[in-house]
C-alpha cells in the first residue's frame, strides 16, 4: 500500500510542478504553442504513465450508470431552460471560430485534454479514498489546472476585473472542481468526462448561445454544479443506506433547496438581465424612503417611457458609471424632444449638481427590500480601497 500511495504522491507533485512552470513561464512566453502542443502533450504523457502504474487497479463502482444517467438528464433540461432564456434575453453568436478546422483545433486544444485529466482524477481519488487532506489536495490542483488557462489574461487593475474574476472563473471553477471530484468518488471518470464533455466544448459546436451578460454566466456556472450534485446525492445516499436512515439528510437538501432557489433568483435580479433589477443602495441620501444597504428594486425603461416620467418620480440613473436612485423634482423639455430632469435626494440638502439627460436615465423606483444590499455595498467598498 505504500508503493502505491508513492505513486500517487509522484502524480500529484508532477502535476503541481506542471501548473506552476505554465503559471510562471509557459503560457506568457509561449501562448498559442503551449495550449496547441505543450498543455496536450504533457497530458497524454502522464496519462500514459498513470496507466502504466495504475491499469489493474481499477475500482468498479456499482452505482455509476444511475449517476451517469442522473448527470446527463440534470444537464439536459439546464440545457432546455438556458436555451429558453435565450429567447428573453436574446442570442449571440458563439465566441469561437464554427469552421470545421477552427472547430477541430479547439476540440484539440481543449477537449482531447478533459479526457485525460478526468482518467487522471479517477485513478488518483482511487488511491486516497481514506486520505481527506489528499482527496482535497486532488481536487485543489484540478481546480489551478482549470483556471491556470485563463488566470494570465486577466489584468488585476482594478476592482470590477477582480469581482469578474471571481464571479465568472474563480467560483464556478471551485463549484465545478467539488462536484467532479464527488462524481469521481461514488461513481468513477465516466460521469465527470461526460459532465465537461458536454459543458466545455459545447459553445465550440454551437453556431449560437443565449445573450447573457457575464455576471448570469458566472451564476448559471454556479447552479449547474448545484443541481447536478443534488441529484447525484439522491442517487447515491439511497442506493447505500436504508431509506430510513437517510430521512435527516434528505429533509436537509429540500430545507436547502429552496433557499439556494430563492438566493438564485435575487442574484437574477441583481444580474440586470430582464425587466426588474435589484441595486444596493450604498447612502443615506433618499431617507426615509430607503437607507444605506437596502436593496431597490427597478424597472428599466425604454427610450419612449421615459417621456411618461413625472416629477416625483424617484428614478435610477447613470453618473459616471454609478447607479444613482434619486427623486425628480424638475422636468424639462428640450427642443429636440428629449427630456432633462432635476433631482434631489429627499435627505440631501440641495439638488444634484448636474441635469440628468435622458440617455442617463435607466429606470425607475418601484419598491425597495431592507437591509440585504448590505453585502453588495461592503464589497463594492472593499474592492475600492484595493
Amino acid at each position: 500500500m505504500r508503493k502505491v500511495n508513492n505513486k500517487s504522491i509522484f502524480v500529484i507533485i508532477t502535476i503541481i510542478f506542471y501548473l506552476i512552470l505554465s503559471l510562471v513561464l509557459l503560457i506568457n512566453n509561449f501562448g498559442n504553442i503551449y495550449f496547441n502542443v505543450v498543455n496536450p502533450i504533457f497530458w497524454i504523457i502522464l496519462f500514459v504513465i498513470c496507466f502504466c502504474m495504475f491499469r489493474n487497479e481499477y475500482v468498479n463502482k456499482k452505482y455509476k450508470y444511475d449517476i451517469l444517467q442522473t448527470v446527463i438528464i440534470t444537464i439536459v433540461l439546464c440545457f432546455i431552460l438556458y436555451y429558453l432564456l435565450g429567447f428573453v434575453v436574446g442570442f449571440q453568436d458563439t465566441p469561437y471560430s464554427s469552421s470545421i478546422k477552427g472547430i477541430l483545433k479547439n476540440l484539440w486544444s481543449f477537449g482531447i485534454i478533459i479526457f485525460f485529466q478526468e482518467y487522471i482524477r479517477q485513478v488518483l481519488i482511487n488511491r486516497s479514498r481514506n486520505n481527506k487532506f489528499l482527496l482535497f489536495l486532488i481536487t485543489i490542483i484540478f481546480i489551478l489546472a482549470d483556471i491556470s488557462k485563463v488566470i494570465v489574461s486577466y489584468k488585476f487593475d482594478n476592482s470590477l476585473k477582480i469581482f469578474q474574476f471571481i464571479v465568472i472563473t474563480l467560483n464556478p471553477a471551485i463549484a465545478r472542481g467539488c462536484l467532479l471530484t464527488y462524481l469521481t468518488y461514488t461513481s468513477d471518470y465516466i460521469p465527470s468526462l461526460i459532465y465537461r464533455l458536454i459543458m466545455e466544448t459545447y459553445s465550440f459546436i454551437v453556431p449560437f448561445i443565449p445573450n447573457f451578460n457575464w455576471f448570469l454566466i458566472g451564476v448559471v456556472d454556479i447552479v449547474l454544479p448545484f443541481f447536478v450534485f443534488v441529484n447525484s446525492y439522491r442517487i447515491f445516499e439511497k442506493r447505500e443506506e436504508p431509506k430510513r436512515k437517510n430521512r435527516k439528510k434528505y429533509k436537509g437538501i429540500l430545507f436547502y433547496t429552496p433557499i439556494f432557489l430563492v438566493l438564485t433568483i435575487l442574484i437574477i435580479l441583481v444580474s440586470g438581465v430582464f425587466h426588474y433589477q435589484l441595486i444596493a443602495i450604498a447612502s443615506n441620501s433618499m431617507n426615509p424612503v430607503f437607507y444605506r444597504g437596502d436593496a431597490v428594486l427597478m424597472e428599466k425603461l425604454e427610450k419612449d417611457e421615459i417621456k411618461d416620467i413625472k416629477v416625483g418620480d424617484i428614478i435610477v440613473y447613470d453618473h459616471d458609471g454609478s447607479f444613482i436612485v434619486h427623486r425628480v423634482i424638475k422636468k424639462v423639455e428640450t427642443l429636440n424632444g428629449t427630456y432633462l430632469f432635476k433631482t434631489k435626494g429627499d435627505n440631501n440638502n440641495g439638488p444634484d449638481s448636474k441635469l440628468v439627460e435622458s440617455n442617463q436615465v435607466i429606470g425607475k423606483f418601484i419598491g425597495g427590500l431592507r437591509v440585504i444590499g448590505y453585502p453588495s455595498v461592503l464589497l463594492q467598498e472593499f474592492l475600492a480601497k484595493r
